[in-house]
Formats: structure tokens, C-alpha cells, sequence
């Protein structure tokens, strides 16, 4: 079998994607001694041909003056491909970021869920939707509906585990990825969601009106499409609204 072929872009990452500063030192240290060595081959080389006698103070001189002209704008090019990297780095990360709330949006679950798919056998979606949004927006004005979701978010995260996935996916509708986790476990954490914000005194409104959400739940296997085990989700939150809203539906398995 032949050895695959070398690719001329791996160097080129490696000089333009610096994540830190110790990677920023290494990257001037070994790029300024490879112009030192050229500088003093082809001085060497040069003087080999013409003047012998040179040869060792002209490469004393060679390198003292590649060195310092080198670590001056490789430096610069470093810091800058730095800097580059860094807003690079921020840019994607509010691509992926639900800005009224600071979670993940609906492009950021769907890529980080999908990269968990295979850490666990089986895990399970939520999918969370707040009750009468559209009417508590009519009622108390949409600053007050921005509060809602920004507290819904922030109960919604308390009980999440450090593998598991959350995000805004809509207007006032959240999904969770539970790894690892079975129905009977999802079920229990939902309802403990869903009584929390609904007691939660923060999303009391001014006539003491309380928000209360549904929660569709769908288990989700590596090798079911995570559109489907999101449409199931889908459909049991839907027979959650349909059964009186402020509950919890499970749809067992999400078809291939």
C-alpha cells in the first residue's frame, strides 16, 4: 500500500493556527532558526565559491543579522495570525451561540449533539416548549416574554450533566440531549424541570400568573438520524400540548 500523499496544508495550519501563547513562542522560535540555517547555507555556500577565507566571520555576521531581522517580522506574523486565529475562534463560537440567552442556538445543538451521537448506546432528546408564549407576549409585552426565556434557559442548564447537550431551538423552544440516559431517568429529570420553573419564583408575572412548560421526550440510538429522533421529540411534546399542556409526553423510540 503507498504511503498517502503529503499535505502541503498541514504546514500552512500549523503557522496560521496559533490557540496560545506558548504555541505563538514555539512557532517564531522554530520559523526564525529555519531563516538563521537558510541565511547561513547560502552565505556558506556563496563564500565557499569566492572567498574561503570569510567564511566563519561572514556567517557570524549572517546570523546576528538573519536572527534579529527574522524574530522582528516573525514575530509580527505570528501576533497576527494570533490575533487572526482568536476572532476566527470567537467568530464561530457566536455563529453557534443564542444570543438572548448565551446557550447554544439551533445550528450549535444540532453540530455538538450530532459529534456526542456516539459516546453512549442510547441517549434521549427533550424537547421543551413554554406554554402560552405567544400570550404572555401580548399580555405583558415582549420584554417581559425576553425575561421568560432567559429564565427558562438558566433552570433548563441546572439540570444538565457535563456530557449532556442544550439549546435554544426556536423562539421559546428548547431541546436537550441527555447522554447516556434511559427514559425512566429523562422522565424523572423533565417533570423535576418542569415543576421547577413552574415554582421557580423569578418567572412569576405581574398578576402572579405562573410560565409553565411541556417537555417531549424521545429516546435517540447512534444509528437513528438525529433529525428523526428530533421529530419524535417533536411529536411527543405536541401530545403533551394536546393533553392539557404543563406535562411531560414520552415517544418511545425514534424510527430509523
Amino acid at each position: 500500500m503507498s504511503a498517502p500523499p503529503f499535505q502541503w496544508s498541514k504546514i500552512f495550519d500549523w503557522f496560521t493556527e496559533i490557540r496560545d501563547r506558548r504555541a505563538l513562542l514555539r512557532r517564531v522560535g522554530v520559523l526564525t532558526l529555519l531563516a538563521v540555517l537558510a541565511a547561513d547555507v547560502t552565505d556558506a555556500t556563496i563564500n565557499l565559491l569566492t572567498q574561503p577565507a570569510r567564511l566563519w566571520p561572514s556567517m557570524v555576521q549572517t546570523s546576528f543579522t538573519a536572527g534579529v531581522i527574522s524574530l522582528i517580522f516573525i514575530t509580527a506574523i505570528c501576533r497576527a495570525n494570533f490575533r487572526l486565529y482568536k476572532l476566527k475562534s470567537e467568530m464561530e463560537r457566536l455563529s453557534r451561540t443564542d444570543l438572548q440567552t448565551g446557550i447554544l442556538n439551533r445550528r450549535g445543538f444540532f453540530e455538538t449533539a450530532q459529534a456526542r451521537r456516539g459516546e453512549a448506546e442510547s441517549s434521549v432528546l427533550l424537547l421543551i416548549d413554554i406554554d402560552h408564549f405567544k400570550r404572555i407576549n401580548d399580555r405583558y409585552g415582549h420584554l417581559a416574554g425576553d425575561d421568560v426565556i432567559g429564565a427558562v434557559a438558566r433552570h433548563l442548564g441546572l439540570f444538565m450533566d457535563q456530557r449532556d447537550v442544550y439549546g435554544r431551538v426556536g423562539g421559546e423552544e428548547f431541546a436537550a440531549l441527555l447522554v447516556g440516559c434511559n427514559l425512566a431517568e429523562a422522565r424523572a429529570r423533565a417533570d423535576a424541570i418542569r415543576i421547577d420553573v413552574a415554582r421557580a419564583m423569578e418567572l412569576r408575572l405581574a398578576d402572579g400568573s405562573q410560565v409553565t412548560i411541556s417537555v417531549g421526550i424521545a429516546a435517540w440510538a447512534p444509528d437513528v438520524p438525529l433529525l428523526s429522533g428530533f421529530a419524535a421529540a417533536d411529536r411527543a411534546l405536541y401530545a403533551a400540548k394536546r393533553a392539557g399542556r404543563n406535562r411531560v409526553a414520552i415517544q418511545p423510540r425514534a424510527a430509523a
